[in-house]
Order: structure tokens, then C-alpha cells, then sequence
């Protein structure tokens, strides 16, 4: 388990469990372990990209322009994020 580079916690937890949630934990350990290769594996190519000074596979395109003057307002408060919809309605009714 060692080897699969799984934490000493979950060792003890695969050791301790009955057959099949020992094999649910470490199928769970295999698919994280997956998912955090994938993500190793896009920073490295990012980062290659960045060293070398190459464009980006998903740059996005800028577009820049003259606006006339516009008012703004800015409203700071806390809220939750199950009532940010009614809160954002409220302020706009304003």
C-alpha cells in the first residue's frame, strides 16, 4: 500500500476494514491518486509552456475598448451563498 503511495492513516483504515470496504478504499485511493496525476500533469505542461515561452493551448481572446464614463456602485456586505440570489435582487432593486 506503501508503494501505491497511500498515507499511513489510510493503511491502518484498508488494514482495519472487512474485505469489501477494504476494496472500496483503496478503489477510492486509486481514483484520487488518478485524478492527482492529471493535475501534475497539466501544471508540468503549463509550466513547460511558461519556460518556453509558448502560447498557451487555451488562451482566450482580449479585447480591449473606449467606454464613455459610467457610474458605478459597489455594495459590501456578507452573505451566505444559498441567499446570494435574493440578496443580489434586493440590492438592485435599490
Amino acid at each position: 500500500m506503501r508503494q501505491m503511495e497511500m498515507p499511513l492513516r489510510d493503511v491502518r483504515r484498508v488494514l482495519a476494514a472487512a474485505p469489501p470496504e477494504a476494496e472500496e478504499l483503496i478503489a477510492r485511493h486509486e481514483r484520487a491518486f488518478t485524478e492527482r496525476l492529471k493535475q501534475v500533469r497539466l501544471s508540468g505542461r503549463q509550466l513547460l509552456n511558461t519556460i518556453r515561452q509558448e502560447e498557451s493551448t487555451m488562451t482566450l481572446p482580449v479585447e480591449e475598448r473606449t467606454l464613455h464614463p459610467q457610474q458605478v456602485v459597489s455594495i459590501t456586505t456578507h452573505t451566505l451563498v444559498k441567499d446570494l440570489d435574493d440578496h443580489i435582487r434586493r440590492n438592485l432593486e435599490r
